[in-house]
This record gives C-alpha cells, sequence and structure tokens, in this order.
C-alpha cells in the first residue's frame, strides 16, 4: 500500500487494516472477511446482494 498520512496516528490505524485480523466476523455464512470493528460496512453487505440468484 502507498498510501501516505499527515499523522503518525492516522498511519497506525490504517496499519491494522492490512496486519490485524478482525474480531468481528461478516454474518454471511461462507464468508472469510473480518472486521477490527463490530460495525460491518454496509459496502461488504452490497457485494454479497449482487451475488444473489
Amino acid at each position: 500500500c502507498s498510501k501516505t498520512f499527515r499523522s503518525r496516528e492516522t498511519y497506525e490505524l490504517h496499519m491494522n487494516k492490512h496486519t490485524s485480523t478482525g474480531r468481528f466476523k461478516c454474518p454471511i455464512q461462507g464468508c472469510n472477511i473480518t472486521y477490527l470493528q463490530e460495525k460491518i460496512p454496509e459496502r461488504h453487505l452490497r457485494t454479497h446482494e449482487s451475488n444473489k440468484p
């Protein structure tokens, strides 16, 4: 990732996305995506809607 940051704090928060395993799992069966925060981003859930038959 080549993203740049103005502060060390925002850099460290961003790096957690790359290096940390999320504690919270997507509720969709068969999806292995995990998140650091409990609230599942709506953008990710919409990816499942496009896969419905």
